[in-house]
């Protein structure tokens, strides 16, 4: 997808068409980078962090930026949901 799209969502099944054809290995491999990259952060948050926004990467506009912690339940949510 194009650089500048900074969420990846909403897009039609003509913008998705083009998208590069990927192997269940290399997908599988992109998985372990980014646990290997996002679990030190993720285990590094405190309490008080989970509460926190930031409201310049809200792609649900209008609606009020989520937290972090609804963030990380959403990633639990999609993970589960695509998973197959």
């Amino acid at each position: 997808m194009p650089a500048v799209d900074p969420y990846g969502v909403g897009h039609t099944p003509e913008q998705v068409g083009p998208f590069l054809d990927v192997s269940q290995e290399r997908v599988a491999e992109y998985l372990v980078d980014v646990l290997d990259s996002a679990q030190p952060v993720s285990r590094g948050l405190a309490a008080t962090d989970l509460e926190t926004t930031n409201p310049d990467r809200n792609p649900l506009q209008p609606r009020s930026p989520s937290t972090v912690a609804w963030v990380l339940a959403g990633i639990s949510a999609e993970c589960s949901q695509h998973i197959g």
